[in-house]
Formats: C-alpha cells, sequence, structure tokens
C-alpha cells in the first residue's frame, strides 16, 4: 500500500507540528530528548507507507545533519544561545 502525496503531506505537516511541540515541551520541561523521540516514530509510520523511501530517507538526514551544523555554527558564533533564560520563536 502507498499513500497519495497530499496524504503524505499532511502527515509530514502534522509530524512536524507534534515534534516542535514535542521538543519546545522537552526543553520546557528538562527531557530534550523528547522531541528526538518523534523523529523514528513519525519515519516508523510514513516510510513503509510511501513511495521513494530510499530518496526520502537521504533527505531528511542530509537536512537534520546541516540543520544541526548551522545551528551548532550560530551557537559557537554567539549568535543564540539556547537558555532557559532566552525567547523561543514557537
Amino acid at each position: 500500500m502507498s499513500l497519495t502525496p497530499m496524504r503524505v503531506y499532511w502527515l509530514n505537516v502534522a509530524g512536524f507540528v507534534v515534534g516542535s511541540v514535542l521538543c519546545y515541551q522537552g526543553a520546557l520541561r528538562g527531557v530534550p530528548w523528547l522531541g528526538l523521540a518523534a523523529i523514528p516514530i513519525q519515519w516508523a509510520i510514513l516510510l513503509p507507507l510511501t513511495r521513494g523511501r530510499r530518496q526520502r530517507l537521504a533527505l531528511a538526514v542530509g537536512v537534520g545533519v546541516g540543520g544541526f551544523v548551522l545551528d551548532t555554527a550560530l551557537v559557537a558564533g554567539g549568535v543564540y544561545a539556547a537558555a532557559p533564560t532566552t525567547r523561543w520563536v514557537l
């Protein structure tokens, strides 16, 4: 079984919103791994039901690595800090 592209899109949107809320709430409550736990759960649900699994996985890993490198550079450069007293965008 394979999902339609529109259904995959909306499931990805829902997964993004849930993951974002879990990241924020996990950081707020001292459980920083909570948001990261949502990623493999979403992949485990969506990847078996979509076409182009290998391409989707490669894109997700590439974007994740790029985001990690960019965030690390911004924190190291003093552009922003992840601390309880700083403002979050969410």
